[in-house]
Formats: C-alpha cells, structure tokens, sequence
C-alpha cells in the first residue's frame, strides 16, 4: 500500500516513543523527520519506492533516526538494535545500504536549522524585550507544539523558521496576552516577519489544533512496543547500559506504519 500522512503520523510517533525509552532529546525525531521530507523529495529511484511501499518508508523512517542519533547524541545506536525492534523485518545490512543512499541523496547536508532552532535564536533576541516574562514557559511550550508539528503531513511544506514563529505567537499569547501588540511588534522586528500575517496566523492555528483538540502526542511516552496487528514482540536494546523494553497491553503506544 502507499504511503498515506497516518504513516507519517505513526512513524513520528514511534520515533519519540524510541528515544523517550532511550533518554535522548526529541530535537532527534524533528531532525530525522526533516532528513525524511528531503529524502523523499529528491526523486531518487530509492525514494520514489520509499513513497509507495510502506515497508521501505518505515525502513528510511528508522534509518533517518538513526543518523539524527549518531550525529547529534553520544550514545551509540547500533543498527543491530534497529534490527531487533522492527522484529527481525530489516536485518542491519538494510539500514547500512539506505543511510548511504540517504546520505548521497542528501548530498550530506545533515545540519541544517530546524524549527527548534529557530524558536532558540528568535527567543534569545527577544528575552531582552520581555521583561517579567517566564522565558522557561514559553519555550517548553512553544517546543511542544513543535514537537507535534512533525507528525502532521499539513506542516511538512512550512518553512522551519515560519513554523517556530508561529508557535512563539501561540506561547506570548497564552503568557503576555496583556501587552500582547506590544509583543507581536517585537516578535516581527527580531524575527524579520510579520507575526500577525494572515499565513502565520493561519500556522498558529493549526499548532493550537494539534496541542489543544487533537493532541497526537504527549509530553511523555509511555514504554516502547510495536505491535503488527494483534502481536506484540520483545525488544531488547543493550547500548551503553541502556535496554529497552516492549510492553503488551499498552493502549497509548504507537503501532509500527505497516499496520496503518
């Protein structure tokens, strides 16, 4: 079957689940989600497959994750454990071969800004213009609807820069709605945009969605399982100490994308 943005949405799901069990930052899964997006773009053999076979999408799904975690982390992610939690559906010579054909059609761009980045920089040009603000709040707020802005196929064509705007918006609101024209000016001015334009307005509406109405994630995750229908497997993950560890019965836990 093809891909569908439920794939999408589950695979991001199961990526933050992974590196929650694992300890690891969540800027991880919003990396290899931007890896994914332009690997899938660049019309290479590998990644018109990868758009209509599910089982290829969730192999480069995993793989993308597995670079973001190799450059990123100083815990080492052998692919061995890649092969152990898709249950044996990929042995380690498969995401061996697809980070080398991710890598060349990436053209080894790896570190480019993402919307975290972003949202860190424009908040650090703006803290002096807010005084008596919780700078704390706002940016654990605005990272969580960052966070979920990735599982959503609708933000995949948004510029990380306009999306980390918009969030900030959502956050100054909720915590300086008394001075909140104030605010948007200087948000505007140090971010070289127009925060009260009809397309991040727009943008800050669809994250308010997703954090409010239809939330697809939560701040924490519950233990790793992946499920293929109605069976649940054991993984077991051993790298610097770490295990992880699969859990049956577990509702909240997301399925894998080939059992979307």
């Amino acid at each position: 079957a093809s891909v569908d943005a439920m794939c999408r949405c589950k695979m991001a799901q199961w990526c933050y689940t992974l590196v929650d069990v694992l300890q690891l930052n969540r800027s991880n899964v919003i990396v290899a989600m931007n890896y994914l997006d332009r690997f899938l773009s660049t019309g290479s053999p590998r990644a018109i497959l990868a758009l209509s076979d599910r089982r290829e999408y969730q192999l480069a799904c995993m793989t993308a994750l597995y670079i973001a975690i190799k450059i990123s982390e100083p815990k080492i992610m052998d692919v061995k454990q890649l092969s152990a939690l898709s249950r044996g559906r990929y042995e380690p010579k498969d995401f061996v071969a697809m980070e080398s054909q991710m890598l060349c059609d990436l053209q080894w761009r790896v570190n480019g800004p993402t919307s975290t980045h972003f949202l860190v920089l424009f908040l650090d040009l703006l803290q002096p213009m807010m005084t008596g603000i919780p700078v704390a709040c706002i940016l654990e707020d605005a990272i969580y609807q960052l966070e979920l802005a990735v599982t959503s196929y609708d933000l995949v064509t948004q510029h990380p820069s306009t999306v980390a705007v918009a969030a900030m918006m959502n956050s100054l609101q909720k915590c300086y709605h008394t001075q909140e024209g104030k605010m948007m000016q200087n948000l505007s001015y140090v971010t070289g945009m127009n925060a009260s334009s009809s397309h991040i307005s727009q943008l800050a509406q669809c994250l308010h969605h997703l954090q409010n109405h239809s939330p697809t994630l939560s701040k924490r995750s519950s233990p790793l399982m992946i499920q293929d229908d109605e069976v649940t497997h054991d993984a077991t993950s051993e790298s610097k100490g770490v295990q992880v560890h699969a859990a049956r019965g577990n509702e909240h836990s997301p399925k894998t994308c080939v059992s979307c």
